[in-house]
């Protein structure tokens, strides 16, 4: 994964959901997670993935956490192993990702 191509791509998710008005992003707590694909100029794939939760709901505090990582590395060098009954999946190998995570309050 080409880090400089990564964080400039996961850097243009983040910046929508800090542009995106406070109500907007109070309407996607609670959702599934937003997750969308892009190819950087490496022709490298991307998933990243976008969470929403309250932080502090009495003072309106929103947490976003978005996650990107390549889907072209090697499934031989890496593994996941999901354990549903235990709402986990563990996984091993050298796949890397990058998160970022911001709050944000009402005005």
């Amino acid at each position: 994964m080409n880090k400089e191509e990564a964080n400039s791509i996961i850097h243009d998710e983040v910046e929508r959901y800090k542009t995106m008005a406070y109500d907007d992003l109070v309407r996607t707590v609670g959702n599934d997670a937003n997750t969308t694909q892009q190819v950087g100029e490496s022709g490298t794939r991307y998933l990243i993935e976008t969470k929403t939760k309250w932080t502090n709901r009495r003072k309106g505090i929103v947490r976003v956490s978005s996650t990107l990582r390549s889907l072209d590395e090697s499934p031989d060098k890496s593994k996941t192993w999901n354990i549903p009954f235990l709402n986990i999946a563990i996984w091993r190998g050298t796949m890397s990702s990058i998160t970022t995570t911001f709050t944000r309050r009402p005005q």
